[in-house]
């Protein structure tokens, strides 16, 4: 369905449904064309390392950085935040007794959207609030699926625009897990993706 933008004229009272369907239209709009034309991925910084805390060996630092979502979305972290990958096995598979072994950092605007599209569903928010935060969410992933695209430049035909993303998250780096959960992970077995 086309996105449509309200249209205003002299002497029609503005409500609040006009003015967030004005915001909303210039939000896609801007949404549509980073990630049409930049697509999603690390802009700068959000390099992951090993910060192996004392009663958390499994933990991580994501440096401050830039991001554009798979929806289009501009994620910042303007400060390094500290990740325990143990605080995430309440999610991790597990395969004839064995946890997976391989985690991924990924990082999603806070506010995501439903089913897999790129439309905005505000999660535990009052139909009231005043204001929507811009924020993010660092996660631990345990399977990721990348649905990218191969161009070819000798194609004289139009590219085709990318389909609606598999997922909220951008996947800043692969973490292989040591085999004991006492021993405290390390940069050699960060990979950034």
């Amino acid at each position: 369905m086309p996105s449509t933008r309200p249209h205003y004229i002299d002497g029609k009272l503005i409500g609040a449904r006009d003015l967030n369907d004005e915001q909303a239209y210039r939000l896609d709009h801007i949404r549509r064309h980073a990630r049409f034309l930049h697509g999603s991925g690390v802009v700068c910084g959000l390099k992951v390392l090993a910060a192996p805390q004392r009663q958390a060996p499994w933990t991580v630092r994501v440096c401050p950085g830039y991001a554009i979502g798979p929806c289009g979305d501009e994620i910042e972290v303007p400060v390094a935040i500290l990740v325990d990958i143990r605080q995430f096995f309440w999610s991790r598979p597990y395969l004839n007794g064995l946890g997976k072994r391989v985690a991924f950092v990924g990082l999603r605007p806070s506010i995501v959207d439903g089913a897999c599209g790129c439309e905005r569903c505000p999660a535990d928010l009052p139909p009231d609030a005043m204001r929507l935060p811009d924020g993010y969410v660092i996660e631990i992933l345990w399977e990721i699926v990348f649905a990218g695209r191969k161009i070819d430049l000798c194609n004289t035909a139009t590219v085709p625009c990318p389909s609606a993303p598999l997922s909220p998250d951008v996947v800043l780096a692969e973490v292989r897990l040591p085999e004991s959960e006492s021993t405290p992970v390390t940069d050699s077995e960060i990979v950034m993706v």
